[in-house]
């Protein structure tokens, strides 16, 4: 693999300027979507019994492929386009694991790039759900608790029916859901989408547990901390 000039703390798309946010926009998929697909890579549950080889080193870095958008042919692009496009991924994914390892209280999600909030949150669902689905074994182990599955189908809410996983799509009970239910869910997902990572990156990796996503972390008032996401009810499936 080719040595990439990559910055070891990590760079937000957000820091980019303009033109080269315009030069990757046209050979990447939309950043939102490759945050969130960048998140769920951060968030898979570490398999303890991988060795640190160049076979488990190319499979966490395997989401790489999947950054291109469709009309993008890699092999006409010069090995400098290539070599810079790939290291700001890199730096990317490296400033979403820092904040979600040593900064959760100032985590949030890149949804720039689109006009409406929404889809840009659609968009980095979608990213979210084709994480999840490259690293289906690990996230298997993850969605054997409940509070993760809750917090899973709101994050899947966001998602535009057109671009969820069959895989996905087939087993999830939002294809039930009455379309105000979900409308209702994707609002307060929407809403909460920091707080719901947190908590998901949090039981992935023994941060949090089931209790913890129970107590609303009321202050002695009776109101709630909002320095504190990790303790923030999900929304809950109607």
């Amino acid at each position: 693999m080719t040595e990439l000039d990559i910055d070891p703390t990590g760079r937000s798309f957000a820091l980019l300027d303009d033109a080269v946010r315009e030069r990757l926009g046209a050979v990447l998929r939309p950043l939102a979507w490759i945050d969130g697909l960048v998140t769920a890579e951060l968030i898979a549950p570490d398999d303890e019994s991988s060795e640190l080889d160049a076979a488990s080193i190319d499979a966490a870095l395997a989401w790489l492929g999947h950054i291109w958008n469709g009309e993008v042919d890699i092999d006409k692009l010069s090995s400098d386009q290539v070599e810079e496009t790939t290291a700001l991924a890199m730096d990317h994914y490296l400033h979403v694991g820092n904040q979600l390892e040593e900064a959760p209280e100032a985590y949030a999600p890149y949804l720039a790039g689109a006009a409406d909030p929404a889809e840009a949150a659609a968009q980095w669902a979608a990213g979210f759900c084709s994480g999840l689905s490259l690293n289906h074994e690990a996230w298997q182990r993850l969605l054997a608790d409940e509070d993760a599955v809750r917090l899973v189908i709101a994050i899947f809410s966001l998602v535009r029916d057109e671009d969820m996983p069959e895989e996905i799509r087939v087993d999830s009970v939002l294809s039930e859901m009455p379309a105000e239910a979900r409308a209702q869910l994707r609002g307060e997902a929407l809403a909460m989408l920091p707080e719901l990572v947190i908590s998901l990156h949090g039981l992935a990796h023994g941060y949090v547990d089931d209790d913890d996503l129970d107590d609303t972390d009321d202050d002695d008032d009776g109101s709630e901390d909002p320095t504190e996401p990790r303790g923030r009810r999900a929304p809950k499936p109607q």
